[in-house]
């Protein structure tokens, strides 16, 4: 290999010279239509700044276009005329070179796609496809950058979700709801078939009996709704 051969391509210098120059270009125009608006940073904005940035670094820009779509479509305007808008979709590529005639192995392109009712739908795209692949070669930003490391966002810490506590079990009100609605409850006691004739202390026995012998809350709870098909509070005693 010889020395010429070995050589670093002028272009990628030129290219790094540029952005090493170039400082950011912010979104100054503003787009208002209707309840539409934002801000972005025009063609015009974009060659202003890189313009003098390629003569310094002595990088030659070429361009090409190619439409890759172009369709019509009518419509009717708000006062009821019958109207033809042009939608065009391009791609623009971008070929630099250095004063060695070195150019970037992989140029760069951008696609771009506007709609207008008149004759300017292709070089609207056109614009917007340049536009977007010169910004995308330099990564020029819309502002002055921030160091990362000047701002710190917290993020409140996550709590697990508290669940209501659940009050102790009070054995003695959970018996005397029971025996309560034993006692006042004659469709209870008319429903259990030979044991109709219970006392309400005998038919007390027998349903904790036919429980398992339990007078725990859940064992309570389910005599009381096997009767009244409410649901009883075995803590206070209260019907829910």
């Amino acid at each position: 290999m010889t020395a010429a051969t070995s050589k670093t391509p002028k272009i990628f210098a030129a290219i790094q010279g540029v952005m090493a120059d170039l400082t950011a270009i912010g979104k100054g125009q503003e787009f208002k239509a209707g309840n539409t608006s934002y801000n972005f940073r025009g063609i015009d904005d974009v060659m202003n700044a890189l313009h003098p940035l390629l003569v310094k670094h002595k990088v030659v820009l070429s361009s090409t276009t190619e439409l890759l779509e172009s369709k019509e479509r009518e419509f009717v305007d708000q006062w009821n005329n019958r109207k033809c808008a042009h939608r065009s979709v391009v791609r623009t590529t971008l070929h630099f070179y250095a004063e060695d005639g070195s150019t970037l192995p992989i140029p760069p392109a951008g696609v771009g796609e506007a709609v207008d009712n008149g004759d300017k739908s292709a070089s609207q795209a056109a614009s917007i496809a340049y536009k977007y692949a010169m910004l995308q070669t330099f990564c020029v930003p819309t502002e002055d950058m921030v160091d990362g490391d000047a701002t710190v966002t917290e993020f409140p810490a996550q709590q697990a979700p508290q669940q209501a506590p659940v009050a102790p079990y009070d054995e003695e009100k959970a018996m005397a709801a029971l025996m309560e609605v034993i006692t006042t409850s004659q469709t209870a006691l008319g429903g259990y078939g030979p044991q109709k004739n219970l006392s309400p202390q005998e038919f007390f026995d027998v349903a904790i009996a036919a429980n398992g012998g339990g007078k725990d809350r859940a064992s309570i709870g389910k005599i009381y709704h096997g009767i009244t098909e409410k649901t009883i509070d075995t803590t206070t005693g209260l019907v829910q």
